[in-house]
């Protein structure tokens, strides 16, 4: 039963935290949130791609996890924001107009 609690408090805490912790606007966090659910479709050939890359190198599992975890998650979130800038694929992917005021956005 402890754990049981422990684990919900841990969570509605944590939810708490980072509400309270990123209360402000931040342009980065503002920019990912446009460019989420680019990431989230286009992420799957990205890993894997990675993961085909290093798959040769003599690295421990957990060095490779790490390096596509960081570089997945970082090209996943450029390719979104590229894509958020192709007129058609900005519409399915569900990022609607540019905002003129980003960086690299016309």
């Amino acid at each position: 039963m402890w754990e049981t609690v422990i684990a919900v408090s841990l969570c509605t805490g944590l939810i708490v935290a980072f509400r309270e912790l990123f209360k402000t606007p931040q342009q980065l966090l503002s920019i990912m949130a446009t460019v989420s659910f680019g990431a989230y479709i286009l992420h799957p050939p990205i890993v894997v791609a990675l993961q085909s890359a290093i798959q040769p190198l003599a690295w421990s599992a957990f060095a490779k996890f790490a390096f596509v975890a960081l570089c997945g998650t970082l090209l996943s979130f450029l390719v979104g924001l590229w894509a958020s800038h192709v007129p058609g694929v900005r519409t399915m992917l569900g990022a609607g107009k540019p905002n003129p005021g980003l960086p690299g956005r016309s």
